[in-house]
């Protein structure tokens, strides 16, 4: 029995416009120029795609990061295109890049463009939300903790799982932090950040902040 691909039909179809932009305009140009050039052929095929469209994460009314994503087809597949004359291959950071874009618009499927090779290069992605699990490990801070300390500990393990909730897995570690400056709010607390300095907590203020910050896992 075949396996039919996710989308594979219209996969194959949007392979071959790109191809087609790419052998039509040669090698050389900027980003802006495909992606120009596949959107008109897109248009002129009557396929549906939205140019860059702009997503924007909000979490209890605050703007936390501005997502956009080069073309969302069909309402079904992100691409994300890229002009790399420099480079082997996709970087990490493109997968991750890709993976936001289809966390963010509920989407399981991505696909990466480069037009710098003599050969168009593609990395098909699929995207399936994974199960949440957490996991708490205060071991190397314990000798430090008083009752008061375990106590903020845990409001900041409940904001990170509130946190967690909403958003699940897949954004990156920048687009979490809050955007207040040094401190966390949650259910209308506002809990300052703790790191470990000289033996003992102290509180970080407004904008401060520490590679030693409290982690919930």
């Amino acid at each position: 029995m075949t396996t039919r691909l996710l989308h594979e039909e219209k996969t194959y179809l949007l392979r071959g416009h790109i191809f087609a932009v790419r052998n039509e305009l040669g090698a050389g140009w900027s980003e802006f120029i495909y992606q120009e050039a596949l959107v008109n052929l897109l248009d002129t095929a009557g396929i549906p795609a939205q140019l860059q469209p702009r997503c924007m994460l909000r979490h209890r009314g605050v703007d936390i990061h501005l997502f956009v994503p080069d073309l969302v087809v069909w309402d079904a597949i992100v691409l994300e295109l890229k002009v790399l004359p420099y480079q082997a291959g996709f970087a990490s950071e493109h997968v991750a890049q890709l993976i936001h874009y289809l966390k963010f618009l509920g989407l399981n499927l991505g696909q990466l463009v480069d037009f710098a090779p003599a050969k168009v290069k593609m990395k098909r992605l699929l995207w399936q939300e994974p199960v949440m699990t957490v996991r708490e490990d205060l071991s190397y801070i314990e000798a430090l903790l008083t009752r008061r300390d375990r106590a903020r500990i845990d409001s900041i393990c409940s904001a990170s799982h509130v946190i967690g909730e909403e958003f699940g897995l897949g954004y990156s570690e920048s687009h979490l932090q809050t955007p207040h400056g040094g401190r966390t709010r949650s259910a209308g607390a506002d809990l300052p950040v703790w790191r470990r300095h000289s033996g003992s907590l102290e509180a970080g203020g407004v904008g401060e902040s520490s590679d030693h910050m409290f982690a919930c896992r």
